[in-house]
C-alpha cells in the first residue's frame, strides 16, 4: 500500500500565497480587458501630449467634455467608426455596454482649415479607446488623428 502525506503550510505561507494568487488573476484581468488601448491619460496634460504626438497643437483644455455610453451592439454608423478606430489600433467592440466620456480640443493647426476642427479623444479608466479629427462646420468631415498629408 502506498501512502503520502501533505503538509499544510503555516497560516502565514498560505496567506502569502493566496496574496500572490489573486494578484495574478487581477493583473491577467487587467491586461485582458487592454484591448487597443495606448496607455494611460487621465491627466488634461498627458491628453494634449497624445495630440501633439501626432503634431496636432491643441486647446490647452477641453472644448467639450461628453459622458455617455458605447452601445451594445454596434450599428452601421458605429461600424464606420470602428473601422477608423481599428486603423489606429483601437476596437469599439470590447467597449460596448461601457460609460466612456469624450474629450474635444480645438485643433489650431488643420491644414486650410483655420477653425472648426475638433481632435476628440473617447477614453474609459483613463484608457483612450477611440481618437479621432472631426470638422463641425459645412459638411463636415471625420478620420484618423493622423495630419492628412
Amino acid at each position: 500500500m502506498i501512502s503520502f502525506t501533505l503538509k499544510m503550510p503555516s497560516k502565514r505561507n498560505f496567506i502569502i500565497c493566496a496574496v500572490c494568487i489573486i494578484s495574478v488573476i487581477v493583473i491577467a484581468a487587467f491586461v485582458a480587458q487592454g484591448g487597443g488601448m495606448k496607455g494611460i491619460y487621465d491627466s488634461i496634460d498627458n491628453q494634449v501630449e497624445y495630440a501633439r504626438s501626432f503634431g496636432w497643437d491643441v486647446s490647452k483644455k477641453p472644448v467639450k467634455v461628453q459622458k455617455f455610453y458605447i452601445s451594445d451592439i454596434l450599428d452601421e454608423d458605429l461600424k464606420r467608426y470602428n473601422e477608423i478606430q481599428l486603423s489606429q489600433g483601437f476596437d469599439l467592440r470590447e467597449f460596448t455596454g461601457c460609460e466612456v466620456v469624450r474629450y474635444s480640443y480645438s485643433v489650431n493647426n488643420y491644414p486650410h482649415c483655420p477653425s472648426g476642427i475638433l481632435l476628440n479623444l473617447t477614453m474609459c479608466e483613463g484608457y483612450i479607446v477611440a481618437a479621432d479629427i472631426q470638422s463641425v462646420e459645412g459638411d463636415g468631415f471625420i478620420h484618423s488623428v493622423k495630419i492628412p498629408q
